[in-house]
Parts: C-alpha cells; sequence; structure tokens
C-alpha cells in the first residue's frame, strides 16, 4: 500500500453556519481546502445513506439512496429552485451549535425542499440532465422511491404493516394514487439532487488529490426498500416477518452483545443470481467513492443469528455465510486488487483471517485496542503500532469508540502508566494525543486514519457514538469552524512529511 494520511470525518460533523446540520456546500469544499493543507490523501466518512431508526448512518431505509438532509440550501438557489428569501427564515433560525437537532432538521429542510420541487416541477433548465439520472439509476431509484411514497402514505410504518398488494408489490404503478405518485417523484428529485451535489463536492476533492474512503454496512434495515423490493435474498418466513436477526456476541464494547435486529441473508439466492445485488451495491457506491470499508466483515464468513424474540444478543450461534464465493464474484467484476477494507474488529478466527488475506484485503488497527493492562500480551499485540503489517489501515480510535484524550482519562492509573512510558512520556501532557498520532503516523501501516476529534484533542465530549445505546447525542456532533486552524493543519503537515506519507 501506498504511505497516506486520512481523516474520520463525516459530512454530518461538517461545519455550517447557515444550516442546522452539514451540508455539501461551500463550507465543505473549505474544509477539503483544510485537509489538503494538511498533508492528507484521503477522507473516511459513515454511510451516506438516509438515516432511520436513531439517526443512525448504519441503519437506513436503503443501501443505495443518499441522506437528502445534507442537501445545501444555498446550491438549490444557485440552480433557481429557490430564493435567497425562501432559505432566509431557516438560516435565521440556525442555532450554530455542535449537535445536529435531527428532527428540526427533517421539519424545516422537507419543508423547503417540496418548495424546490414545486419550483422545478414547473419548469428547469436541468430537466435534461435529472431525467438522464433517473434512467442510469433506475435499477435501485424506482423502487427507493416508490417505497418512501408509500410509507408516507401509511403514516410511517414498516412495509410488513401494509395492504397484502403493497407490501408484496404486487401493484401496478400505474394504479398508484396520484398523491404517491407526487410523493414517489418528490423523492426521486431529492436523490438527484443529493448525488448532484456529493459528485460536485467529490470533484472538488480530486482537485486535491483527496480520495474518498467509503462505508457499507454488511446488512440492511428490515424496514428499508432493500427488502421490500428483494425479499427473496433475505431470511424471512413467508408472510416476510423475521424469525432471525443479526448481531454480534458479547465483546470489547457490549457484556450482552449488539442486537442489530437486521435480517440475515438468503445465500443460496444470491448465488442462484451470480451474486448480482451485492455487484449492483458495491458498483454504485464505487460511483460515489474511491475504496469502500465494509463494515462487520467478519459476517462474509460466519454471521452471529439470535431467534427475533431475544431482547439481547447473547443467544445467538454463528451460521455460515458465503464470503469465499461473493468475494470470487466480486473479483472478477472489480479486478484483483478489489478496493475494499476489511473492518475485522470483534471476535475474529482464523477462517475470517484467511477470507481477508486470500483477497489480500487489509485490515483495521485500532491503538485504544491494545491490552494496556497486559505487559508481556501488549508486547505481542496486533494492534501495537510497532507490530502493525504494511497492509492494513490503523486508527486511534473509530467513530464508535471514545476520543482518545476520553478513553485515556478513563484508564486505571496502571494502564495510563503503560501508555505513557510506550509513548516515551514522562506524565500526561497536552500532546499525548499528537504522540500517539506520531507512533501511528511512523509505524508500517500503508495508510493511517485519525477521526478529526483526535487531531483535535477533544475528550469525550465530541463522541460520536457509544454502541448499544440510544440518545440524541449518538450521530449528532459536529465540528465548528473555529476548530480547524493553521496551527493544526501545519503540525499535521509536518508530520505527514516526517513519516513519508
Amino acid at each position: 500500500m501506498e504511505r497516506v494520511c486520512g481523516i474520520l470525518l463525516h459530512p454530518t460533523m461538517f461545519y455550517n453556519e447557515k444550516d442546522a446540520i452539514g451540508t455539501l456546500g461551500k463550507s465543505a469544499y473549505k474544509i477539503i481546502d483544510w485537509l489538503s493543507d494538511a498533508g492528507q490523501k484521503y477522507l473516511q466518512i459513515l454511510p451516506l445513506n438516509p438515516t432511520g431508526y436513531g439517526d443512525s448512518p448504519y441503519s437506513s431505509f436503503s443501501a443505495f439512496a443518499g441522506n437528502p438532509y445534507m442537501i445545501d440550501l444555498e446550491l438549490l438557489v444557485g440552480d433557481g429552485e429557490l430564493v435567497k428569501s425562501d432559505i432566509a427564515e431557516y438560516i435565521k433560525m440556525v442555532k450554530v451549535s455542535d449537535h445536529v437537532d435531527y428532527g428540526y432538521v427533517a421539519t424545516a429542510k422537507t419543508k423547503l425542499f417540496r418548495a424546490a420541487f414545486e419550483k422545478f416541477s414547473a419548469g428547469s433548465k436541468l430537466i435534461k440532465e435529472y431525467k438522464k439520472y433517473v434512467s442510469k439509476n433506475s435499477s435501485w431509484l424506482e423502487d427507493y422511491c416508490c417505497y418512501m411514497a408509500l410509507r408516507m402514505e401509511y403514516g410511517g410504518k414498516d412495509w410488513s404493516k401494509w395492504s397484502e398488494e403493497h407490501m408484496n408489490k404486487t401493484f401496478k404503478e400505474s394504479n398508484l394514487p396520484e398523491s404517491v405518485k407526487k410523493e414517489r417523484d418528490f423523492h426521486l428529485y431529492l436523490q438527484w439532487k443529493f448525488f448532484r451535489q456529493w459528485d460536485q463536492f467529490r470533484a472538488y476533492a480530486s482537485t486535491k488529490n483527496i480520495k474518498i474512503i467509503g462505508d457499507a454496512p454488511i446488512f440492511v434495515a428490515y424496514g428499508s426498500a432493500d427488502v421490500w423490493a428483494n425479499r427473496k435474498y433475505f431470511k424471512l418466513r413467508p408472510d416476510g416477518s423475521q424469525s432471525f436477526v443479526a448481531g454480534v456476541p458479547p465483546d470489547y464494547f457490549s457484556k450482552t452483545g449488539q442486537l442489530w435486529g437486521n435480517p440475515l441473508y438468503n445465500w443460496e439466492e444470491h448465488e442462484k443470481n451470480g451474486y448480482i445485488w451485492w455487484v449492483e451495491r458495491i458498483t454504485n457506491l464505487l460511483r460515489s467513492v474511491d475504496i469502500v470499508r465494509i463494515d462487520h466483515f467478519r459476517g462474509f464468513e460466519a454471521c452471529w443469528e439470535v431467534p427475533a424474540d431475544e431482547k439481547t444478543a447473547i443467544n445467538g450461534s454463528w451460521v455460515d455465510s458465503a464470503g469465499w464465493e461473493l468475494f470470487r464474484k466480486l473479483g472478477k467484476v472489480f479486478g484483483e486488487d478489489i478496493p475494499i477494507i476489511a473492518e475485522d474488529l470483534g471476535i475474529i478466527t482464523e477462517e475470517v483471517e484467511d477470507l481477508r488475506d486470500a483477497f489480500d484485503l487489509p485490515g483495521m488497527k485500532i491503538f485504544e485496542f491494545c491490552p494496556w493492562n497486559d505487559l508481556e500480551e501488549l508486547a505481542e499485540a496486533p494492534y501495537l503500532p510497532v507490530n502493525y503489517i504494511e497492509n492494513c489501515v490503523a486508527y486511534t480510535g473509530t467513530h464508535d469508540n471514545q476520543p482518545l484524550i476520553g478513553w485515556f482519562k478513563q484508564l486505571p492509573d496502571y494502564e495510563k502508566t503503560n501508555v505513557l512510558n510506550y509513548l516515551g512520556l514522562p506524565e500526561e501532557s497536552d500532546d499525548l494525543h499528537w504522540k500517539v498520532i506520531e507512533n501511528i503516523m511512523n509505524s508500517q501501516a500503508g495508510m493511517v486514519v485519525f477521526p478529526i476529534q483526535d487531531i483535535l484533542g477533544l475528550g469525550d465530549e465530541s463522541r460520536f457514538n457509544t454502541p448499544g445505546t440510544m440518545g440524541t447525542s449518538n450521530w449528532s456532533w459536529r465540528i465548528k469552524k473555529e476548530m480547524l486552524t493553521d496551527e493544526v493543519s501545519k503540525r499535521l503537515r509536518k508530520m505527514v512529511k516526517t513519516s513519508q506519507r
């Protein structure tokens, strides 16, 4: 792997003083400028999909669609679909805070989006571009937009609660009520606008020699267009209900495991169709990003299957998956160098490692996962920077971890001492996070990526997600403009140069 450095910074985290959530407008371009000045080559993001339950990007209504709340309103003005006075009140009401209020964003921005759609529908110079987009993405787009329209018609209920013809997708679109057709067209418009803005943002990043690492959860949500439109690809009862759900057993993150609730794949059906659904999913992702990090890679070797009526993930069992056949197919489509990073954290067996290594996929190394309580085990730990191999992506922590400073502060004194000794620090200092970053930078890891919170030396107040919990603090933290200083940029760039990245 080429020696490179990147930053983990999801678009909803972007600062934008004129919006209550990070968007893909002018301020996003300035963030790219800052990353470029800091010598970065990659921006890693979380899934771009529309968020569902709990505002999590890992629980979405679609594995293909984009999150419309990231659409920048000022760019809609530039396209002639809104005027400045339309968004003036919204901008005035925007509370510049370090957390996203998803409820407010959903209500206020959707109202403006509907106004923009009405103006677009009345006539637009961009209509040919819109129609071309819809035609090019019809394989998933029409199902998703129809699903969202029907979901609205049923008051937000999952597809399993719809009428038989709508639940089983036996209706003719021509027979849909006009209100549903219009709502479907509204979502077609939103997807076009999202990907139009994303493509422009990505093109700008490319001019600064910055590539994008995307993210794909291995599983999709039960209440999603993916399951509704492709039920045969999932383990469901004939009536569409779930008998088993996905999760992970007790681990570092949770004593009771994590009960995700996602449907498991019917791999026999995927094999019959040449894994076309997966090929289309990865192809679609690689139109928007350069590399895909697949979350919970170990699920391609075996999945933790839990009875649907369980309250925790403790009483589950491992069930074999079809990873070998799937990745052979992906290798034929995308070539030997499949642009995938394997999130290989958690309970990893030799079989999972064999699958990862057979396709030469880089795994992940997390500094915070080192056994700092056991010096003998620490010396051989794969998460210790001195032990990193070249074909890996190394992190201080991920979006699921405590920021580095918060993590260090909660360690027992004995473990703190071991961390400081390893870093060569006589005592805790304001430079602790920089020392860890420097250590990882100087390792053999081909790629290193740091959450923006760790670059900025922030504490638990900036945590992005706590696995196994629900609450408004998850997925909502944002950076502030004044955090991205020239001083931090210069220091980071110097480390990049020194470590030859």
